[in-house]
C-alpha cells in the first residue's frame, strides 16, 4: 500500500504526473488550528476556562494530548484564538 503520509514523496510525485495541486503544509497547520479552536470554544463554553483541560480539548479533537502543543503554546493561547 502506498504511504498515507500528506507529506509523503509518493504522494508529491504522483501529484505531479497527475497534474493535482496538493494543499500546502501551511493550509494544513491553519486548518487544524482552527479545529482545534473551534473544539476549545464548546470545551470552554461547558465546562469554563479553569475547568478546561488540554487533555478536554485533545478528546474533544480526538488528538493526543502532546498534539495540540504543535499548534498552541498553551491554554491561553487556545483561548484567544478560539475567542477571534
Amino acid at each position: 500500500f502506498p504511504p498515507t503520509n500528506p507529506g509523503s514523496r509518493t504522494r508529491q510525485r504522483r501529484a505531479f504526473r497527475e497534474g493535482i495541486t496538493l494543499p500546502s503544509p501551511l493550509a494544513d497547520l491553519d486548518r487544524k488550528k482552527a479545529e482545534i479552536a473551534h473544539e476549545a470554544l464548546y470545551t470552554f463554553a461547558f465546562e469554563g476556562y479553569h475547568k478546561t483541560t488540554l487533555g478536554a480539548i485533545a478528546r474533544m479533537c480526538r488528538i493526543g494530548r502532546t498534539t495540540i502543543y504543535e499548534y498552541f503554546r498553551n491554554k491561553d493561547e487556545i483561548f484567544s484564538c478560539a475567542l477571534k
